[in-house]
Order: structure tokens, then C-alpha cells, then sequence
């Protein structure tokens, strides 16, 4: 049911502490960082990167945290909590400027956003929320479900977000057509 700190060790997990309980569903990739005591991670967590969680930290099933690049790091304080389906990324393809996007373009035609993402302690994560890179949470923050993050957010605030229905042209139609046309395999 829990993986055992024997196993965790070989998915590259550093440091973990006591009475961790992480799911035999949770899946990790190029992992490199810690889980301090107390922490819960639910089944279908995907963990890629470098990510240090802290103490009494509860990350609920079908999340997604990922820094797979070494500028790029997720660090989660103690006492946090990130509800289901949430996705946190410490890099992103750039879909705001005339970029190609997808790990299949070879780097030179893309332009991701990466950066640290930093959770403060107890701060709580609501359901589908995304968190993008550079967000910074300071110490009690909570944020509402299925928010968008790409900021910092001050000790003690609530996020709320409503949808927006705004579109906004921000791509170069012709440049992203020339990228697709000169791309060499």
C-alpha cells in the first residue's frame, strides 16, 4: 500500500523523514529532493524533479508537481495541503509570444518559463488549481479551486479567481507558421 524507505531511496529521494506514507501508485521521475515527517501522498501523484516537501504535508490523489530542469525547483512548506487534480509546473512552455511548444521541438524554437515555486507553511492548495512558474505563496495562503498562480501571494491572503472570458491576441500568427515551416527534424 506505502512504499518503504528502501524504495523511496532508489527513486532518488534523499532525505525522508518518519511516518511518511506515500502510495504505491505515486509515480516519481528523475526525482531529486526530500519528504520530511508526517507527510501523506495520495495514489496517482506524479512527482518529477527537484521537490522538497516539508513536514505534515498532504498532497491529495491525481496531482502533478513537476521541475524537471536544474533552474527550476518546488519546495512545499510544512503543514501544507494540495487538494486532488491539482498541477503545479516550475516550468512551462511559453504560450503567450510566437514560440513552438511540446518537449518533441528541439529547444532553439521554443522558450519555456521555468523558475522556483515556493509554497509557504500552511498554506492550502484548492481543488484543479495550477500553480505556474515563479509563484511564491507566503505562509498562510490559501487559494480557491481551480485557480491560475503565477505570482507572489502575501502572507495571509485568499485567492479567489473567477473565470474571465477575454480573449486577447498575443501570438504572431505569421512567425509561429514560418517556425512550423523551417522546423528541421
Amino acid at each position: 500500500m506505502y512504499y518503504t524507505s528502501k524504495e523511496l531511496k532508489k527513486f532518488g529521494v534523499k532525505k525522508i523523514g518518519k511516518s511518511v506514507k506515500i502510495s504505491n501508485l505515486v509515480k516519481f521521475y528523475n526525482f531529486k529532493g526530500s519528504i520530511s515527517d508526517n507527510t501523506r501522498i495520495d495514489d496517482y501523484v506524479i512527482l518529477k524533479g527537484n521537490i522538497n516537501i516539508g513536514k505534515h504535508v498532504h498532497i491529495s490523489s491525481f496531482c502533478i508537481l513537476t521541475a524537471p530542469n536544474v533552474k527550476s525547483s518546488i519546495t512545499i512548506g510544512d503543514f501544507s495541503g494540495i487538494s486532488a487534480h491539482t498541477s503545479i509546473y516550475a516550468v512551462s512552455d511559453d504560450f503567450t509570444k510566437s514560440f513552438l511548444v511540446n518537449p518533441t521541438v528541439k529547444k532553439n524554437y521554443t522558450k519555456p518559463q521555468l523558475g522556483h515555486i515556493k509554497i509557504g507553511k500552511c498554506c492550502l492548495i484548492g481543488l484543479k488549481s495550477t500553480l505556474l512558474p515563479k509563484c511564491n505563496l507566503k505562509d498562510f495562503v490559501s487559494i480557491s479551486a481551480n485557480s491560475v498562480v503565477n505570482e507572489k501571494i502575501d502572507t495571509g491572503n485568499l485567492l479567489i479567481q473567477r473565470a474571465k472570458n477575454k480573449l486577447i491576441k498575443t501570438k504572431d500568427i505569421k512567425k509561429l507558421k514560418r517556425l512550423i515551416k523551417n522546423y528541421k527534424h
